[in-house]
């Protein structure tokens, strides 16, 4: 009987907790489109009068009701502002209904009480279009609805769909004209450091579209921003904590004609590469002899420097095998814990991996002794990890959000020809592997003060990027005296034939904090002050 009742128990407890639903909004000002904060909100049965619950909105404009399944009316009322009432707002079991609501200053400067009274209707606000709305710079930009509607997988593929951007080479962006060295990159509010070796530039394929909430590219400068840009400042914003629980689990393919199910050539493979690691093979071995110390050599004596040279992994076979399908795997999941007065507590986490193997064949290059056809083959893998937690409550707001993505990306440039000069045929292989990565937490706090809409702001970011190029393989083959036979000119050291090994390693540590304080200069206005 007390196992029985036990269980009653729990089936009762289950049903309440599985019979709640969700009301939640954002409350902004007609007009500007800023976010109001400490709008009083309260909700009550359809009809009704009694007030079941109240609450007021946080710092970015926000309230929510956890309530059982039924139809509510909500009621707004802020200082200065006309009351608004919705009615007919119809909650179920399990799931979020989300009214979006703008308050009005009145028309007259009489202090009579007016209600708008409005019928509840299911719409969605585009945050990324207040945004644009409410800034002070020229900007643009992408969300992540728009995202989930294409096919991109990275966000250099998502750049593109953005006016006045163009992408070079899949990966780097050009604003307006103006080259990478001219653009600021940043992810959550914090600069970035440049992903390549030679340049000022940020590789954007480095970081997955799925990841992202949304891009904003500010065209014009103000104090707040990086002052070393000419065309725009490319702000990343990764996920938000959720508004509700989710679990997301996504798996797709790609098929592409020209590839799949064909010839795939490519050089030494180990055993880490589909998973986005090499496994050391390629690269130099421990107590390998610097720069310096090689010159030291005398040339004359090969022998000094053979040993060096046979310890590097010197397999230069072509492998062949059938290129596969594209893989694409994704999975994340968002907890929103609701707390006591009004505060809540959050956390979103994600992984993706992609995998494709691509080719493009015969591509001719002629030039005045050369007449060659190049096979380039990419082999690519995309493994990424995100873990955003956040704590809001009516008067502050803390994340903590951290994000690692790295990126392999092994090439093989296969080309066959005839050099008039030499009279000869000649192949050329190029073996080019390249490894990035990103790391990147940022710890940021905002603050209302007082009981006006001062504002603190904070931030702490710590980036780390490398970039690591091992074993680089150029090598040139002439035809031989028989026909069929190609034999390796490695007589001399050039762009046909050479080994690199490179790596970076670079990190930044961003802080900054500003202070805003509202003004009755014009109609709405603010000034604010800080450090980077």
């Amino acid at each position: 009987m007390r196992n029985l009742l036990l269980l009653i128990s729990f089936l009762l407890i289950s049903a309440l907790a599985f019979g709640e639903g969700k009301i939640s909004g954002v409350v902004t000002e007609n007009g500007s489109g800023e976010a109001l904060i400490g709008v009083s909100v309260s909700v009550k049965h359809a009809g009704k009068t009694n007030t079941l619950l109240g609450t007021t909105t946080d710092m970015d404009g926000n309230y929510s009701f956890e309530l059982a399944a039924g139809t509510y009316d909500l009621e707004f009322r802020y200082v200065g502002y006309q009351p608004q009432l919705i009615t007919g707002i119809e909650v179920n079991n399990g799931a979020t209904t989300t009214v979006p609501v703008t308050l009005s200053e009145p028309n007259n400067t009489k202090l009579e009480e007016v209600v708008v009274k409005a019928e509840f209707k299911k719409e969605s606000v585009n945050a990324l279009y207040m945004m644009q709305k409410t800034a002070v710079a020229v900007s643009d930009g992408i969300s992540a609805e728009i995202i989930k509607r294409s096919p991109d997988r990275s966000t250099g593929e998502a750049l593109k769909r953005v006016s006045g951007t163009t992408i070079q080479d899949g990966r780097f962006v050009i604003i307006r004209g103006l080259g990478d060295r001219y653009n600021t990159a940043l992810v959550d509010n914090a600069v970035l450091p440049s992903t390549e070796p030679n340049r000022k530039a940020f590789s954007f394929d480095i970081i997955p579209a799925n990841m992202i909430d949304n891009i904003i590219i500010t065209k014009s400068g103000t104090p707040d921003l990086p002052g070393d840009f000419a065309g725009g400042v490319i702000n990343i914003l990764t996920k938000e904590i959720p508004d509700e629980n989710f679990n997301s689990i996504s798996i797709g393919s790609g098929y592409n004609t020209a590839s799949t199910g064909k010839t795939f050539r490519s050089g030494y493979r180990s055993s880490t590469d589909f998973l986005g690691f090499d496994n050391g093979a390629r690269q130099l071995p421990s107590g390998f002899p610097s720069t310096a110390e090689f010159a030291k050599f005398d040339p004359n004596k090969p022998q000094q420097s053979a040993p060096y040279l046979k310890s590097l992994n010197n397999n230069l076979t072509v492998y062949e095998h059938k290129a596969i399908p594209q893989i694409n795997l994704q999975g994340s999941l968002g907890r929103s814990i609701y707390l006591k007065g009004n505060s809540r507590l959050g956390v979103i986490a994600a992984v993706t991996y992609n995998h494709s193997e691509n080719a493009k064949r015969d591509l001719k290059r002629q030039y005045d002794n050369y007449d060659y056809s190049d096979n380039v083959y990419t082999y690519s893998s995309n493994l990424g990890a995100l873990l955003n937690l956040g704590y809001h409550t009516t008067r502050n707001k803390l994340t903590l959000k951290t994000f690692y993505n790295r990126l392999f990306d092994d090439n093989f440039l296969y080309r066959g020809g005839f050099n008039y000069s030499s009279s000869k045929q000649i192949r050329y292989y190029a073996y080019d592997l390249v490894q990035k990565s990103l790391f990147k937490t940022t710890l940021n706090g905002e603050h209302q003060l007082g009981e006006g809409e001062s504002k603190l702001n904070w931030l702490l970011s710590y980036n780390y990027i490398t970039n690591n190029q091992p074993d680089q393989r150029k090598i040139s083959y002439f035809e031989g005296n028989e026909p069929g036979t190609y034999i390796a000119d490695l007589g001399t050291l050039g762009k046909a034939n050479n080994r690199l090994f490179g790596n970076l390693n670079e990190s930044i540590w961003n802080g900054n904090l500003s202070y805003s304080v509202p003004v009755k200069v014009f109609e709405k206005s603010s000034i604010q002050i800080g450090a980077f």
